[in-house]
């Protein structure tokens, strides 16, 4: 039984050895500098759970990642063969990051220890004395073609006979007016999507563009040829959205999320205050005015 023992331990020696050499095996090297697996690993265990995921969730990102990694270990290297982590300068600037990040993790620290209370009922209260906030006015969905032409441009009227044309093409037949905006169109950004504008309301648009826009009713609806400073235009109603009011169901998630916010914000800055009220600090005036007024004439 012991001989046995003995083997297995020998054998569980030779394994762990066997995996510490495969972690010692350089991943990358230049010269006598090298990256291995075990490195890597031990840097990503640093990361919070979030980032780790989000490194790994494509080839590309975690190939970045390691790539950034492995030239700031090597500019790490380079830093301190000179010895830079012992200048003041490093010091001071290591001291202050030091204070920063205690700082930032007591207080996410606090923020997440705070109990939220249910908000359920106070995110209902909200929605009724907020409504407005709620309302999503008038959007159309269009798609246009455009041909540039500056106001004062000799070739503007022949542009505009161009454009009249296009506009017997779109009339005598709509369902071609995307690929005619693809042929035509001088609107880099919506002409390879056959003319289509993202959604938009009142105030969006350049004055003269929206007033025709919105006067037209039906889908598919094609307008008389307009002048912007852009050029002319045609547009053609995909659809309109009227205006309304976000239902509550749709809201909810939202609003609970700002009332827990806020909730949390308020709680941390009563206990914010609690711990570090100037009004209960004692201070020694004098001698605090006399260095204030020496160190800003040692600043000049």
């Amino acid at each position: 039984m012991l001989l046995m023992n003995k083997k297995i331990i020998f054998f569980l020696a030779l394994f762990s050895s066997a995996c510490s050499a495969k972690e010692g095996i350089p991943l990358i090297q230049t010269g006598d500098f090298y990256i291995t697996e075990k490195m890597l690993l031990d840097d990503l265990s640093k990361f919070s759970e979030d980032k780790v995921t989000a490194l790994k969730e494509t080839t590309k990102s975690l190939n970045n990642y390691i790539d950034i990694y492995y030239r700031e270990k090597l500019f790490e290297r380079f830093a301190l063969q000179k010895k830079i982590d012992q200048t003041p300068e490093f010091k001071g600037q290591l001291a202050l990051a030091k204070r920063q990040l205690l700082i930032n993790a007591l207080i996410d620290q606090k923020k997440k220890s705070i109990a939220i209370p249910d908000m359920a009922q106070s995110a209902k209260e909200y929605y009724q004395v907020n409504r407005d906030q709620f309302k999503i006015s008038e959007q159309l969905e269009v798609r246009h073609i455009l041909l540039s032409s500056e106001p004062d441009s000799v070739e503007r009227d022949k542009v505009r006979e161009k454009m009249a044309d296009i506009l017997v093409q779109v009339r005598k037949d709509p369902e071609m007016f995307d690929l005619l905006a693809k042929k035509y169109s001088e609107d880099t950004g919506s002409g390879s999507k056959g003319g289509l504008l993202s959604q938009f309301s009142r105030g969006q648009m350049v004055a003269e563009f929206e007033k025709v826009a919105f006067e037209l009713s039906e889908s598919g609806q094609i307008s008389e040829i307009l002048s912007s400073k852009f050029g002319f235009h045609i547009i053609q109603l995909v659809k309109k959205y009227p205006a309304h009011i976000i239902p509550f169901k749709d809201a909810e998630a939202s609003i609970i999320s700002k009332l827990n916010n806020e909730y949390a914000e308020e709680e941390f800055l009563s206990w914010r205050k609690e711990i570090a009220d100037p009004k209960k600090a004692t201070v020694d005036k004098k001698r605090l005015k006399a260095l204030v007024k020496r160190l800003v004439s040692e600043s000049k």
